[in-house]
């Protein structure tokens, strides 16, 4: 479903744009092999343009469609297109720039939405690529702020944990009776530490673990 976009600084109210209209929507599916019924035209006048320095009367168009262009068929739109501006609005063709946009095949399986989308896609990509970098850019930097905020705090959280549990032994220790306290709980506790710091204790802590809490 082709689109085209012409956009002219030639003040249209006296023109018949009907008629513009209806020789671009034949021409464009003629030459790209489209039925007219899918044919979309959009004609803008008065807009602020210069051209090679001046203000002369000039045109840009964007051409967008689901397949059917190549150079061979751009190369005789241009020139059928241009033709229309030159007799219709008095724009020379040498003032009259025309960029075809090929969208992907796989918009065939939404053709309604594929050509409402092509018909802003030409203005959207000046805007969309210096905004989505922006955008993204911003996303990254705030989630590693974030992640190295949450991660400091797991830290400390296990710092402290770790110094508390150290605690805990060396009160029990420092008794000289361990069993009296509960050597069960010194024992566990023991085990704690070096399970919370490296995931499992190693043969010789639990062997000192089982003697500490042996009567």
């Amino acid at each position: 479903m082709p689109c085209l976009n012409i956009s002219t600084n030639v003040n249209l109210d006296s023109v018949d744009t009907s008629s513009i209209l209806s020789e671009a929507t034949s021409t464009v599916a003629k030459l790209i092999g489209k039925p007219e019924a899918y044919v979309m035209i959009v004609l803008k006048g008065s807009v602020p343009m210069s051209f090679g320095g001046t203000e002369q009367p000039a045109a840009y168009g964007e051409l967008v469609s689901i397949g059917g262009l190549n150079p061979d068929v751009n190369k005789k739109l241009s020139a059928a297109i241009s033709g229309i501006l030159d007799s219709k609005l008095q724009v020379p063709p040498s003032r009259f720039f025309l960029k075809f946009f090929d969208t992907k095949a796989s918009c065939a399986t939404n053709p309604i939405i594929c050509t409402v989308f092509a018909c802003f896609t030409p203005a959207l990509d000046y805007l969309n690529r210096s905004f989505l970098f922006h955008t993204v850019s911003i996303a990254l930097v705030s989630f590693l702020v974030r992640f190295q905020f949450w991660m400091e705090w797991i830290d400390l959280l296990s710092l402290a944990m770790s110094k508390f549990l150290e605690t805990l032994i060396f009160s029990f220790q420092g008794n000289g009776n361990a069993a009296a306290h509960g050597g069960v709980g010194a024992t566990l506790l023991q085990l704690a530490v070096p399970v919370w710091l490296h995931g499992k204790p190693n043969k010789r802590e639990q062997c000192r673990a089982d003697a500490h809490g042996k009567p």
